[in-house]
């Protein structure tokens, strides 16, 4: 109900049910949203799982038999992890669906790979674009919308050794080319692109099965993967594999565990989803506070509230029907008789003492028998009563 506190305002309770479902709701669906995403995130726990992109994964969705494959074409295969990344002196670097942010030091490294010589392979996964950002800035490639399903054609002389005429992809992202990038596939905007850093390469495909065990079979995919690695085998460089990015190093403090691991996300967006439950509900944080101390209230307080509860509620006739019954208890203590008597018996007996205070008495009887008296005149009959009283007193 509204109410008004004592400052004037006025204010209206809301229901405490109102107030919690929209922010129940809202929590519920993002940790389920959130548990959803960590549900399917990568893991390399798992090794069977799809899109891990992983030397470390045999399964259909990891890198291993592509690492198995190029070891067997003669090239020197190693991985990139422990407490740093650097490419070193490998002469091809691929980097699969990172599933750890690439940063802006990290892709700088890369790109001084390229300059020296070495081929930087980038492949998206299905969320690609998110975490690799430095390293598409440098190659001047960004991401575009879904690619179609099927066979895509080879169109560029870097592809000749070993031959390669087509791609095969269930899900591949476009590209988009900027100045100095060009494509690997026919089409405007194809799913593996190049550009040319120094006397190195920067090569982005939309998708990493060319590079999965799922994959390496289909059409020419597996010739795509060995000769973006020729020249490394060629020139007796190493070919490595970029695990770093796939969580294979220390976590450098307690604060990755929670922004670098799923289950450390988790526990952080499970936080903020329940500190923001609590401040759209309206629940207090930490014990009540007091009151600030007020000074009791005076009678004169008290006596200002109920008259004006009176007048509100319009029963002024009670104030007048209490004066009528405050002036003939008067008279009769004055004369000594029964307040239960007739009021014109008691004034009777009074005009034999004082003939004069007798009548105004009875002239303010008869002005309270009247209803609907004015507050100023109620307030001059109190005083004429007090006045005839205390005077009738001392006359006695």
């Amino acid at each position: 109900m509204p109410g008004r506190s004592p400052s004037g305002w006025r204010r209206e309770r809301v229901p405490v049910s109102r107030r919690l479902l929209p922010a129940t709701a809202l929590a519920v669906l993002a940790l389920l949203a959130f548990g959803a995403a960590a549900v399917n995130a990568p893991s390399l726990d798992d090794p069977g799982v799809t899109g891990s992109a992983s030397v470390y994964d045999d399964g259909p969705g990891g890198a291993g038999a592509l690492r198995a494959y190029l070891a067997a074409l003669g090239a020197r295969t190693t991985t990139l992890e422990g407490e740093r990344f650097e490419p070193g002196g490998a002469g091809t670097v691929f980097v699969l669906g990172p599933t750890e942010r690439v940063t802006s030091a990290e892709a700088a490294a890369l790109a001084t790979a390229a300059r020296a010589g070495a081929t930087i392979v980038l492949a998206l996964d299905r969320f690609g674009g998110v975490l690799e950002g430095p390293l598409l800035e440098a190659a001047g490639i960004r991401v575009g919308g879904l690619a179609r399903d099927g066979r895509h054609a080879a169109a560029s002389a870097l592809l000749l050794d070993p031959p390669v005429r087509s791609l095969d992809v269930d899900l591949a992202r476009e590209l988009r080319l900027g100045d100095g990038a060009l494509g690997l596939t026919e089409g405007e905007r194809p799913i593996a692109a190049y550009r040319r850093v120094g006397s190195g390469l920067l090569v982005v495909v939309g998708t990493t099965q060319p590079f999965v065990g799922a994959g390496l079979a289909r059409a020419d995919n597996a010739r795509f993967a060995a000769a973006l690695a020729a020249a490394a085998i060629r020139e007796g460089s190493a070919v490595a594999f970029d695990e770093y990015h796939h969580g294979v190093h220390p976590a450098p403090n307690a604060l990755a565990l929670l922004t670098a691991t799923w289950p450390g996300r988790t526990l952080l967006a499970s936080g903020l989803i329940a500190f923001g439950w609590l401040a759209l509900s309206g629940r207090r944080l930490g014990p009540p506070l007091p009151l600030d101390p007020r000074p009791p209230r005076s009678s004169l307080e008290y006596v200002r509230g109920l008259a004006a509860l009176v007048r509100r509620a319009g029963h002024t006739d009670l104030v007048r029907l209490r004066l009528r019954r405050d002036l003939q208890r008067g008279i009769a203590r004055l004369v000594g008789l029964d307040p239960a008597l007739p009021f014109a018996r008691l004034t009777g007996a009074l005009a034999a003492r004082d003939a004069a205070r007798a009548g105004e008495a009875q002239t303010l009887d008869a002005s309270l028998d009247r209803p609907g008296l004015r507050d100023a005149e109620l307030l001059r009959t109190v005083a004429a009563i007090e006045r005839v009283t205390r005077a009738s007193e001392e006359a006695k």
